[in-house]
This record gives C-alpha cells, sequence and structure tokens, in this order.
C-alpha cells in the first residue's frame, strides 16, 4: 500500500490497483502512486486478520485468516509469474506484525495451498499478468499453514454476498509498498495500512457477477502487495469480511454507460461452497453470516487460547487464564475451552488482559473486580452483553461502544477517570452507574439519550448541565457531590426521584414544574 510521509505527518496512503502483483514482487514497477489511507486504528479488524504474504522471502500480497489455520487471499497470489505456474509452498511466508521485516515473520510452516478450480492458469502462457489474465474470474485462493498464529489474531466472518448493498461503506486493507519522501525515494517496506471506501454496484465488470467496484475517488485505490486483501464492512455493529482485492478490470457503469477499467474486489461468499469442499476436514466448516440485524460474535484465534498451555506465554496472560479456570472451575485448558461458549454470567477479580474474555461469546452479564486495564475496547465484542460491572479500575475507555447493542446496564465504581464520550455511543444503555469515579462535570452526559436510571454518587459534581433534558430520565441519584442548586432540574419532563444526600445545597427545595412531579431525598 503506497504511503507518503511529510515532514508534519502522513499525509497520503492508499490502497491503489490489486493488479500490482505482475513482478515477482507483487510491484507494478519504480512508479508507485501516492493516495490517502492510514495506519489502522486499534481494534480495527485488519489488525487482528489481515495478514502478508511473501515469495521467496519478498514482500507480494495480503491476506486474512478466516480459521485458525487457514488464509483466504487471490489465486493471483499464489502464482509464479515468471514460471507462468503456482508458486511452491517452500517459497510461501506469512507476516502477521503491521509490516515486512524479518522480526514480523511468523514462524509458521506452508503446507499447502488452494486455487479456485476454474481459474484460468494457462492464461500466464498468453504473457498476460496475473491480474488481468483472460482467467479473471474466479480470483481465489487460499494458504494452510501449521503452527500457531500469534497471540490475539482473529479469523474474521464472512458475510453473506445478498447483504452487500450500494454505496455500502468498506475498509480496505493491505500490505502495500510504503515510500518515503526522502531524497532518493528508494524505501520500499510493505505495511499494513487501510482506508474507507464504499461499494459501487452500479458496475458490471467482466462479464463476472462476482466482481463487486468500490469509489470512484481519486484519493482511494490499490497498490503493489495489496492484492488478495480484505474489504471489510460493519453490520450493526460486527466487523465481517466481504471481498478480496482483485485489481483494475474493464467494467462498465450502468447508470452513465462509460466503459473503462475500474477497480474491483471479488465477492467472497460465492465461494463458501469451494472452501468447505477444498478444506474438508482440514478447516471450517466457513458459513456466510447474513446481515439482517443478526449480530454475529468474531471467534477468537484457537492460537490465543493456545497460551493458556504455553509456559512461555507472557506472564499476564497467563495469570489471566489462571483467574479465568478459577473462575469456571475449569480443571485445564481443554475444560476452560469447552466450557466458554456455554457461559452466560461470569464474575472475575484482578483480570489485565481483556482481550481473553473474548473467548465467552455468549456473555449476558460480565463482573469485573480490580483490573489494572485501561482500555476496555475488547469488551465491545461481547455483542450479547446486557449488564456490565467493573469496580476498582484505573482509567475507563471503550472505543466501539456501539457495539454492544444490548448492553442495558453499566456499572462503573472507584475509576481514576471515565472517558464520558465512551458512553455516550451505547444504543440501548437504560441504567448507569458511575460511583466515586472523580468526575468534575456531567456535561456530556446530557446526551445519554435512552438512559432512565442515572447514578453519579462520591464524585466532585457542581453543576448538573444538561442532565435535565435526557428524555427518558427517571431516577437521577447525585449524593455525596458538590451540588448547591437542583433548579436546573425542573426543566425535565419525565423525571420522578432525586436523591440528593450529602451535597452543600443552599436550600433544600425539590424542584418542580407543571408536567412532572419530582420527588426529592434530601
Amino acid at each position: 500500500m503506497s504511503c507518503r510521509l511529510t515532514r508534519q505527518a502522513v499525509i497520503v496512503c492508499l490502497l491503489a490497483a490489486a493488479a500490482a502483483c505482475k513482478t515477482r514482487h507483487g510491484d507494478d514497477g519504480a512508479d508507485v502512486k501516492i493516495f490517502g489511507g492510514a495506519p489502522l486504528v486499534p481494534d480495527h479488524p485488519g489488525l487482528v486478520s489481515a495478514v502478508g504474504i511473501a515469495r521467496k522471502g519478498q514482500p507480494a500480497c495480503t491476506g486474512t485468516l478466516i480459521a485458525k489455520n487457514v488464509v483466504l487471499t487471490a489465486a493471483h497470489c499464489l502464482i509464479d509469474a515468471d514460471q507462468h505456474k503456482r508458486t511452491r509452498v517452500a517459497d510461501l511466508g506469512l507476516y502477521f506484525g503491521t509490516q515486512f521485516s524479518g522480526e514480523q515473520l511468523t514462524a509458521v510452516n506452508v503446507v499447502e495451498t488452494g486455487i479456485h478450480p476454474k481459474y484460468d492458469l494457462g492464461a500466464f502462457a498468453k504473457g498476460k499478468s496475473p491480474a488481468r489474465a483472460s482467467g479473471i474470474s474466479n480470483d481465489v485462493g487460499w494458504i494452510r499453514f501449521t503452527g500457531l498464529a500469534p497471540a490475539g489474531k482473529v479469523p474474521i466472518p464472512i458475510i453473506d454476498a445478498d447483504s452487500l448493498v450500494h454505496r455500502q461503506k468498506a475498509d480496505l486493507v493491505g500490505y502495500g509498498f510504503s515510500q518515503d519522501d526522502n531524497e532518493d525515494k528508494t524505501i520500499r517496506i510493505g505495511r499494513l495500512l487501510g482506508a474507507q471506501t464504499y461499494y459501487n454496484a452500479t458496475r458490471v465488470c467482466a462479464s463476472d457477477r462476482n466482481l463487486i467496484g468500490y469509489g470512484p475517488e481519486p484519493d482511494i485505490g490499490l497498490a503493489g502487495g495489496d492484492s488478495g486483501g480484505p474489504g471489510f464492512v460493519r453490520v450493526d455493529g460486527a466487523w465481517l469480511l466481504a471481498s478480496v482485492h482483485k485489481g483494475k478490470v474493464a467494467c462498465i457503469d450502468k447508470d452513465s454507460g462509460t466503459l473503462g477499467d475500474a477497480p474491483t474486489q471479488t465477492k467472497v461468499s460465492p465461494f463458501l461452497d469451494w472452501l468447505n469442499t477444498s478444506l474438508a476436514g482440514k478447516a471450517g466448516p466457513f458459513n456466510a453470516r447474513v446481515a439482517r440485524g443478526e449480530r454475529d460474535f468474531v471467534t477468537v484465534s484457537q492460537a490465543l487460547l493456545s497460551n493458556c498451555k504455553d509456559k512461555k506465554a507472557a506472564a499476564q496472560t497467563q495469570r489471566a487464564f489462571v483467574a479465568l479456570r478459577l473462575a469456571l472451575n475449569a480443571r485445564d485448558c481443554d475444560e476452560l475451552a469447552a466450557s466458554a461458549e456455554r457461559v452466560g454470567t461470569l464474575e472475575i477479580e484482578a483480570l489485565d488482559d481483556l482481550w481473553v474474555l473474548s473467548h465467552f461469546p455468549n456473555l449476558s452479564e460480565l463482573t469485573v473486580t480490580g483490573t489494572k486495564a485501561d482500555d476496555f475496547t475488547p469488551l465491545a465484542r461481547l455483542f450479547n452483553l446486557e449488564k456490565l460491572t467493573i469496580t476498582d479500575g484505573k482509567a475507563f475507555v471503550m472505543r466501539d461502544a456501539p457495539q454492544l447493542a444490548k448492553l442495558s446496564e453499566l456499572s462503573l465504581a472507584n475509576f481514576e477517570s471515565v472517558d464520558q464520550e465512551s458512553l455516550i455511543g451505547l444504543p440501548s444503555l437504560v441504567k448507569l452507574s458511575l460511583v466515586n469515579d472523580r468526575i468534575e462535570g456531567a456535561g456530556q452526559l446530557g446526551e445519554l439519550k435512552t438512559v432512565e436510571e442515572l447514578t453519579l454518587d462520591g464524585n466532585r459534581i457542581e453543576e448538573l448541565g444538561l442532565i435535565a433534558l435526557l428524555p427518558r430520565l427517571r431516577v437521577l441519584s447525585i449524593a455525596r457531590n458538590k451540588v448547591t442548586d437542583l433548579q436546573s432540574l425542573g426543566a425535565s419532563l419525565t423525571l420522578a426521584l432525586v436523591v440528593a444526600t450529602d451535597n452543600p445545597l443552599r436550600e433544600n427545595v425539590c424542584p418542580a414544574n407543571e408536567v412532572a412531579n419530582i420527588r426529592c431525598i434530601f
């Protein structure tokens, strides 16, 4: 993926033409164009599922982890363009880091590759590049390996092709070549980058119904090394794999009638039957996840659970698994894995490595006490969570909170700080308790449109801000704060009870209006 760094910052990065795999390095040549993409943000699906593919030690393509030992990519990524035949497995290597470097080459053993039987390998004998060969259709393939992917790598589920809609947002990810803005412009390292665009269903490409275009946007495209990489979509908060980077092919725009080369993706779900057949007994089964309100859980790689047995795993991770085994009365790691999916309620103490909780996709109630974690984003993957209680923590921050669409009760107590913005995106939150969390202002809490019961006891709040305007608020508790006046609460049309004990109120007068009958406890 092309990237350009200026003296101020990364200005532009991009995903440009997947047709770029025509040299042995997966590169289109020296003229690498610069477009606008960026390094992936934390918790992006590309960080946990994208894989770099090397041929003969050189960066070549990108793939996606779809099973604990299978990487999905484009068929042309598995072809030796010089020899016009399939690349030997001994010449393939996999990178699971954020760039192609010796330190991030993971010691897994590639044992087998698969290319769709209707992909035309013979096209290379006609002198055409892999991406533009007449065998452009069915450009999908897989790499199977033994050994373990690094801890935290996650296989991604596949979306039902019928669920893709025109102009649906798509995140394209790949290890396209980077080019730093140095004097000789020779630094060329495959780096994991991504860019957001949208699928374009108005294009008919190469008479192949399994291809879908994206864009057009002048600043988004694919570069050498991005071929075979994932196109992700987000449906009801869940990340799903929708497509594989193909390249530029001849397309016609149904609306304008314009004919020309356009960047395209290969839809993945039409090839599920082939994946299940070709990998039978080795991986899978693979099933499409239909995006019709269903909340899909991205199953954490078994490689992560293998750390339960790995004596060399980080001490923190080991302690986390020990704590989980004790909480579940599991005798060993195998029993822990077998019972994880059946667990609906879990109480755990002193758990710092929150990623291990991803093994419990059906959790509806979770209580965590005494954690040193300061980023609770991993919990946003527990899509079935309805009640969450965390006590005695450091800083509470949770990106991707809207993924917790079922969460109706949240309690945070004894935190050093709470990022109020992380709470705003929770779409179904009814009860919120923030007790002894050193909160000084409640301004952003005025955006919690679904909250009916709000507890803010033991904080440092002086002004109640826009809390009175919460459209569903019925019960408010602000005991042990620094509030001096309750009259702003008179603007509420729904408030029924206010608990205001141990506040320096100028007078114990309950707010009133003509609509709400508010009762106060002083």
